[in-house]
C-alpha cells in the first residue's frame, strides 16, 4: 500500500471522538472552577459588609439621628462603602439582599446563586455577629453551618 494517502474514515472518527471526550472534561472542570471563583467572590463581599455595617451604625451615616444599620445595599452605596455592582444586588452569579428587623438594631445579608449548580453551589448568610454561614439550598440562616475562617 505504498500509494495510500491520508486517513481512513474510521481513523478520523476515532480522533474526533477522543477530542470530544477531552473537550467535555475540560469544559466540566472550567465550569466547576467558575462556580468556585463566584463563591470566593461572594464570601469576600459578605466579609466586607461586616465592618461596613459597623461603621454605618457607629457613624449614623444615614443621618437620621438614630444609631442603626443600613436597611439595603443602596444605603451602603450612598455612604460610599460598596461599589455600584454590589449595590445592584447581583455580583459574580449571586444575588444579595440585606434585611434589618425593626428597630434596625441587627442586620443580616443572604447571598444565593442565580442558577444553583452553575453560578454557585452554596447559599451564604452573615449577620451582625460576623460569622459567615452556608447551605446547599435556600434554607440559609443563623443556625446553618459556619465557614471555617
Amino acid at each position: 500500500m505504498a500509494g495510500r494517502r491520508g486517513f481512513s474514515l474510521v481513523e478520523l472518527m476515532v480522533a474526533v471522538g477522543i477530542i470530544a471526550i477531552l473537550a467535555t472534561m475540560a469544559i466540566t472542570s472550567l465550569l466547576g472552577a467558575r462556580s468556585t471563583a463566584n463563591e470566593v467572590s461572594t464570601i469576600a463581599v459578605l466579609r466586607s459588609l461586616i465592618p461596613n455595617q459597623v461603621e454605618f451604625f457607629q457613624s449614623d451615616l444615614d443621618k437620621d439621628v438614630t444609631l442603626d444599620y443600613a436597611t439595603d445595599l443602596g444605603q451602603l452605596f450612598d455612604a460610599e462603602m460598596i461599589d455600584n455592582v454590589v449595590a445592584s444586588g447581583t455580583k459574580s452569579g449571586y444575588t444579595f439582599s440585606i434585611s434589618t428587623p425593626f428597630p434596625r438594631s441587627d442586620w443580616s445579608c443572604t447571598a444565593h446563586p442565580i442558577l444553583r449548580g452553575t453560578t454557585g453551589f452554596r447559599s451564604f448568610f452573615v449577620d451582625s455577629r460576623g460569622q459567615i454561614r452556608y447551605a446547599f439550598d435556600n434554607s440559609i440562616g443563623p443556625l446553618s453551618p459556619s465557614l471555617i475562617q
